[in-house]
């Protein structure tokens, strides 16, 4: 499974946005516990518990999946120059994403995965 589709099945597609958003193109340290001071715990909330108890201590490499975050914000009702400013790219490969449409992760809710086996 890719590092979206295992951020997805983990943290659920609102949380792995959100994440990918902030990270995106990263490796991100995830902590072995998530306190009030860590900015991860700030920044993704209820996500980074999850990801502290599945890649504590290790790293996760964040993707930047434009086209699959241009799927998601057409579906939110962006226009594409919304989209191309939130993805740092032009509106002609917003064009380009859409154009050839991938298939999304199946959204989970962060609940539901926090019960189930971690995405590998």
């Amino acid at each position: 499974m890719s590092e979206l589709g295992s951020l997805v099945e983990l943290l659920g597609e609102d949380a792995a946005l959100k994440l990918i958003e902030l990270y995106g193109g990263t490796r991100l340290t995830v902590p072995k516990r998530i306190g009030p001071e860590d900015a991860l715990g700030r920044e993704v909330g209820e996500a980074a518990v999850l990801l502290a108890r599945y890649f504590g201590g290790s790293e996760v490499k964040v993707p930047m999946a434009r086209p699959w975050r241009a799927l998601i914000y057409q579906r939110m009702g962006l226009t594409r120059r919304q989209m191309a400013r939130r993805l740092g790219c032009t509106e002609t490969a917003v064009y380009g994403y859409l154009a050839r449409p991938r298939a999304l992760p199946e959204p989970v809710a962060a609940e539901e995965s926090a019960q189930g086996t971690l995405p590998v």
